[in-house]
């Protein structure tokens, strides 16, 4: 291709007039030749800040756009476009783009623009490695880990939270490649609509949204927008517009509406307080006696002190045995339990509760329900019980599980072997006040953070619970909140009561960090800051 057909391709190009088949001759010429690639860069970025400079607010865009220019290098170009804009001698027809054509110019100016130049950066890990240790992140950078959580941000004001397992790809300053996972992509500035995620089986354009997608081992892709739209293209198939409260599957270049299931993304990355947490704790270490002492701090006014119990009067409640620090506790899974005086965390506080549990190779269904609990089961989110699940039809049976009424969320790793594991559930807060157990809650299990098998929708309100003819019972270790009575229907289907043994248990009024709760596992140290 000669001298004058790149001249006429770059006229095209200013002025908004290229076939499809002209911008891929373009795009490969500039990919080839860097001089090419530079020039292009140029006369669209006089284009667009010419453009922003006759408009009536012009003079705000155009500053705005120069201050891009300058953080990436260009300080030098900025000052003489807007210098010369300012005298007034570059022409308005140079603007005078049509809408399709414009699209096209500003993805490839997103595309060529971001070169080998910085384009986002990593700014959270939480419970996690991935490969590559690199905080600053440029097209063709990968972000792959096996656990946890990762969160990024694009320079042109995207904010991506990715949840393992995951391999997600950056490839140009306002587009990523999800080659498997999750992650939910928020855009924070107006002039970063556009943003695309490229996947297996499609491409997803935003069109001002917050919107979650997931790439399946298959290849097969979901989204789901939380806010605004979303443009929704299977690959060799028809664009498809997906809006809030929508979803959509690419498979085999194809486009099908699911029900959207926002339940199934972590949408935003745990807030974590300074200082150190206030808290009960029971070590379990009393040699005799039918007491458990608290020995945490400032969490519940002297009313922890847990009471150890037998449903029927017939027993003596659970039995000391030896744990994984000094003595545990075991419960016989039919008649025994542990009662406080003190409610529990109520309300939509965060909070995160800690413990060892050893679940016998035996275990049957009937007897997982209620290692701790609290709350009142008949109000919709308004119970918190931690349990072994065993309830198929929720999900895997003989896996962490935390509940509130009408909401579950379910781990992966299988605690029914005989040995100890240590156990994490945190919850953390939410900027309107309402938490929910789909995307505010985490799972670990011995220090690692659990991808959870199922997840329901579900805000969290604990509330302290009221019984017929009696005063409010506080929190329960080794009963399932559900019984209450012989007649309780709840108990009847789930079971009444839990067998196995706990150690070591911790409630702290604050979600406690990846870090927080490694240090409880190896040291047995509750957090200081």
């Amino acid at each position: 291709m000669t001298d004058r057909n790149l001249e006429e391709l770059l006229a095209k190009a200013v002025q908004g007039d290229l076939s499809p088949k002209e911008v891929d001759c373009l795009v490969k010429w500039c990919r080839e030749d860097d001089a090419v690639r530079q020039r292009l860069v140029r006369l669209m970025q006089v284009e667009r800040l010419t453009g922003l400079a006759l408009e009536d607010d012009g003079k705000e865009f155009s500053l705005e756009f120069r201050y891009r220019l300058e953080a990436e290098g260009d300080e030098a170009f900025a000052t003489g476009v807007v210098s010369e804009l300012k005298r007034g001698r570059i022409v308005k027809w140079i603007s005078a783009v049509s809408a399709l054509a414009a699209v096209v110019l500003l993805s490839l100016f997103l595309v060529l623009r971001s070169g080998d130049k910085v384009v986002g950066e990593i700014v959270r890990v939480e419970a996690g490695e991935f490969s590559g240790d690199r905080k600053e992140l440029k097209a063709g950078d990968r972000v792959s880990f096996d656990q946890g959580l990762v969160e990024l941000r694009f320079y042109t004001g995207v904010r991506v939270v990715i949840e393992a397992p995951a391999d997600f790809e950056v490839t140009g300053k306002n587009e990523a490649f999800l080659h498997r996972g999750k992650l939910v992509a928020e855009v924070d500035d107006e002039t970063a609509h556009g943003f695309v995620i490229d996947g297996p089986s499609g491409r997803l354009v935003d069109l001002g949204t917050k919107f979650a997608v997931s790439v399946e081992d298959s290849g097969e892709m979901e989204v789901h927008v939380i806010e605004g739209m979303v443009d929704a293209t299977a690959t060799g198939g028809t664009t498809s517009r997906v809006k809030r409260n929508e979803a959509m599957r690419l498979a085999d270049g194809e486009a099908v509406p699911v029900m959207a299931d926002v339940g199934k993304f972590v949408t935003r990355m745990p807030d974590y307080e300074n200082g150190p947490p206030r808290s009960v704790r029971w070590k379990f270490d009393e040699s005799d006696g039918g007491e458990v002492l608290d020995t945490g701090t400032g969490l519940a006014d002297g009313k922890a002190t847990g009471k150890l119990k037998s449903f029927s009067g017939l027993g003596n409640g659970p039995r000391r045995v030896s744990g994984k620090f000094g003595k545990a506790l075991d419960f016989d899974g039919e008649d025994a339990f542990v009662e406080t005086e003190y409610t529990g965390i109520t309300g939509s506080g965060p909070r995160t509760v800690a413990f060892w549990v050893r679940v016998p190779e035996d275990f049957d269904q009937m007897q997982g329900y209620g290692i701790i609990n609290w709350g009142d089961v008949r109000v919709p989110g308004g119970a918190w019980q931690i349990s072994v699940n065993g309830t198929e039809s929720d999900g895997p049976l003989g896996k962490l599980r935390i509940g509130t009424t009408s909401g579950q969320v379910i781990g992966t790793s299988d605690l029914c072997d005989g040995e100890w594991h240590h156990c994490a559930v945190v919850m953390y807060g939410d900027e309107a006040g309402k938490p929910n157990t789909a995307t505010h809650i985490l799972l670990y299990v011995d220090g690692k953070l659990e991808p959870a098998a199922r997840k329901s929708l579900q805000v969290v309100d604990t509330v302290e619970p009221t019984l017929p003819g009696r005063e409010s019972h506080g929190i329960w270790m080794g009963r399932n909140l559900g019984f209450e009575r012989e007649d309780s229907p709840s108990g009847q289907s789930y079971g009444k009561f839990f067998r196995g043994a706990i150690d070591e248990m911790v409630i702290c009024d604050m979600a406690l960090s990846r870090e927080k709760i490694v240090r409880l596992l190896e040291f047995n140290e509750m957090p200081e800051e």
